[in-house]
């Protein structure tokens, strides 16, 4: 609290400060309480004589002064502030306002007790009002007005608390407290309280509702569809392809060198398909970053698709179980030119640490590519977002689709020409090879119900990857004669979601989508197919992205 005198002195550069502080606001607090006009004769009349003469021109300042908005502003602050000082009205003569009742009451207490706002610095402003749960944002003024209106609402509350308490105790003491807290009561005044009688209504106790972000969503076991077992049975073999978005190559590398030899060795995989690399052809080439031959002493070969459109962007690679056969060795890149073979017969003899060539009960020339691909056209090409590897018995790409963005501003690219553009792609593969194609990887689309934790949410119709375009756009592929494998095997399993966002750590809860899949033409799926997808799962305790690896169990026939 600060008085008068001190007020004027700290704004004495300001003749119309000086004047208005002093005469006017005595005037305006007669206007405000007429009771008072007893002291109109000895205290006021004088000095508002002297002041109208120095301040004729006041109102012309006001109104049209190039600072006329923040100067009112400014008025507005320091008049309510100097106006609950009681300080003041005992050093201008005048007594405080006293009104019978709860706004006198709570005004009464508010002048006398409430801090003198408008003299604190910002900082100290703003540092109430974040213990108080208030904004901080705004000028001085604002951020008085808020803190001020507080303590109003503060002084009311307590003089409807103090009124309304007639059988309490007088040892009984309160504290004042936020209405954003619970007031903890006393023993005494538990005590104090009447009980309810049998005709008193009973008040519902409200039950809080669990916060959002606290709800698990539960996950269903899948059954294993297929085993080793069974492809012995029938002299197959078990051909396993993963798809993993990585979300940055080179972080996943930093963080963890092994995790990617490691995965392809535990799950016994024959083919690893990797999104988002977000790597350029030159860090292939950079001897630090150690990025070539990444999986060449686990066993695998790789092929790189880079973005050039936009550095950091995009990219798909596909690492392949290296099996001692001509296979790729001798075949020529696409336009990418990062397929790094061995360069010697040493190293093209190298075998699987977990599969050797004598153990196989298929020719192993089944189980590599007889060629590998990046151009699909070249209205996708430039975002390295396709690796195209024809098999004998199928033809796979490894495919990473664009992502509508945050505020849908490639919706239209995505439905009405990316997915119709590779769709006609496929079928056109297809019928010139006269084998069944199948495309894998971040699809980004959650298609379904079960394939995303909140379905239903009003925000989901403007949210990339489960608007109502999106969806349909994917029914039309589907329809094409394609099937979404996961789905097929695995019609009513719910919870099994390949995507969490990280920011909001949606992860433990498991509130995500599946945005991975396996689609393959229809054709596979009959029992006289010489490969038939057998099981698909999640790696869910693979850590490292914000997408689970998401794996596919293939029987090819001998």
């Amino acid at each position: 609290m600060i008085s008068s005198g001190s007020f004027h002195r700290r704004r004495s550069t300001s003749w119309f400060r000086n004047y208005y502080f002093c005469w006017a606001l005595p005037l305006l607090r007669l206007c405000l309480t007429p009771r008072h006009h007893h002291n109109l004769g000895q205290t006021v009349l004088p000095r508002v004589r002297t002041f109208a003469t120095a301040t004729a021109s006041f109102p012309f300042c006001i109104a049209f002064s190039p600072s006329a908005t923040s100067t009112r502003k400014t008025f507005t602050a320091r008049t309510t502030a100097t106006l609950r000082s009681s300080n003041y009205w005992s050093a201008v003569g005048v007594p405080r306002r006293i009104v019978a009742g709860e706004q006198g009451v709570a005004q009464t207490r508010l002048f006398s007790t409430a801090p003198d706002w408008p003299s604190f610095r910002v900082v100290e402003l703003k540092e109430e009002l974040r213990k108080r749960g208030l904004r901080v944002s705004g000028r001085k003024a604002e951020l008085v007005a808020l803190l001020e209106q507080d303590d109003l609402e503060m002084a009311r509350k307590s003089a409807r608390t103090s009124s309304g308490r007639t059988n309490a105790s007088a040892g009984d003491t309160t504290t004042r407290q936020s209405p954003r807290k619970k007031q903890k009561t006393t023993a005494a005044a538990t005590k104090a309280s009447p009980k309810p009688t049998s005709n008193s209504p009973k008040k519902k106790t409200p039950t809080k509702k669990a916060a959002d972000h606290q709800r698990i969503t539960d996950i269903d076991d899948l059954p294993k569809l297929w085993t080793n077992e069974m492809a012995e049975a029938n002299g197959s073999y078990t051909f396993k392809i993963a798809s993993w978005n990585v979300a940055g190559l080179r972080a996943l590398v930093k963080k963890s060198p092994n995790a990617l030899a490691e995965l392809c060795e535990k799950h016994d995989l024959d083919m690893l398909c990797l999104q988002e690399h977000k790597l350029q052809e030159m860090h292939l080439e950079d001897p630090k970053m150690k990025l070539k031959g990444l999986l060449e002493d686990t066993g695998y070969d790789e092929h790189y698709a880079c973005s050039t459109a936009k550095k950091g962007y995009s990219g798909t690679c596909v690492f392949v179980r290296r099996r001692g056969t001509a296979g790729t060795a001798n075949k020529k890149q696409g336009k990418i030119g990062s397929f790094f073979a061995p360069k010697t017969k040493e190293a093209a003899g190298k075998k699987c640490k977990s599969k050797g060539k004598a153990a196989l009960p298929v020719n192993p020339e089944l189980l590599v590519p007889t060629a590998v691909s990046f151009s699909v056209g070249e209205e996708i090409d430039n975002e390295g977002r396709v690796v195209l590897l024809d098999f004998p018995w199928a033809t796979i790409a490894n495919v990473y689709v664009p992502n509508s963005g945050q505020k849908l501003e490639r919706l239209d690219y995505r439905t009405n020409q990316w997915d119709k553009f590779f769709l006609k792609f496929m079928q056109d593969k297809q019928a010139e090879r006269g084998v069944p194609v199948m495309w894998l990887g971040d699809l980004n689309i959650a298609h379904k119900a079960y394939d995303i934790w909140n379905n239903g949410a009003k925000h989901l119709a403007k949210q990339a990857g489960v608007t109502e375009q999106e969806r349909l756009s994917f029914d039309q592929q589907l329809e094409a004669g394609f099937v979404d494998v996961f789905r097929k095997l695995h019609p009513d399993a719910k919870g099994n979601y390949s995507y969490w966002s990280q920011r909001a750590g949606n992860r433990e809860p498991n509130k995500g989508l599946r945005l991975d899949y396996f689609v393959a033409s229809e054709e596979m799926f009959l029992e006289d197919s010489k490969v038939i997808p057998r099981d698909s799962y999640m790696i869910m305790d693979q850590l490292g992205s914000d997408h689970a690896p998401v794996v596919l169990e293939l029987e090819i026939k001998g």
